[in-house]
């Protein structure tokens, strides 16, 4: 999960045309993003997105964790390159995403009913990965212990104090500062 903090109070301050053509330019510039890294967008929430890896494609848990990773990492790094954009909207601070990440099983498919049905995935992996993105500071990638796990030869993280995530208890998280895989670009979270 990955959303602009405090996009709520921001977008109060656009009128109608501004807030649709703010979301649109950058929801653009995130998909490409998500799909060099072979993500899959669920949905979009507002600012807010969805998406998972290993459905309908996948190359494994760890490197589609990775890859996931990697992924959150190039969205800051674009969300930064944005800045300039940002001043036409009449936006005076850099805007800060909060992205969410968790590893685990999830139930992918069609959900709804015959008139209107959503591919999507519904899981307890997809309830962490909210809470983290919803318990994560400003410009920075929370994931879970099972994420660090799969990922951590290849990135550069500090472990967190537990925090309360709701509906799920005390939680371990980790907070992301850097990729150091050889095999992908190398990417830094400014401090």
């Amino acid at each position: 999960f990955a959303d602009i903090r405090e996009f709520t109070s921001l977008s109060e301050k656009m009128t109608s045309k501004e807030n649709f053509s703010f979301l649109n330019n950058y929801l653009k510039r995130m998909e490409p993003v998500v799909d060099s890294h072979g993500g899959f967008v669920d949905k979009y929430i507002g600012d807010g997105i969805m998406l998972f890896f290993g459905d309908p494609e996948t190359e494994g848990v760890r490197e589609d964790a990775l890859k996931c990773v990697n992924m959150a990492l190039e969205m800051l790094k674009e969300l930064d390159n944005l800045g300039d954009q940002w001043v036409r909207y009449g936006l005076k601070e850099q805007l800060q995403m909060r992205i969410g990440i968790d590893t685990g099983f999830a139930t992918v498919g069609n959900f709804g009913c015959e008139s209107r049905l959503d591919y999507t995935a519904i899981g307890s992996a997809v309830n962490k990965a909210s809470r983290l993105e919803e318990a994560a500071e400003n410009g920075s990638i929370y994931i879970s212990e099972d994420t660090y796990n799969l990922v951590k030869e290849s990135i550069e993280a500090v472990e967190l104090d537990p925090i309360y995530l709701k509906g799920l208890g005390n939680f371990k998280p980790f907070k992301v500062l850097k990729s150091v895989d050889s095999s992908s670009v190398t990417l830094e979270l400014g401090e």
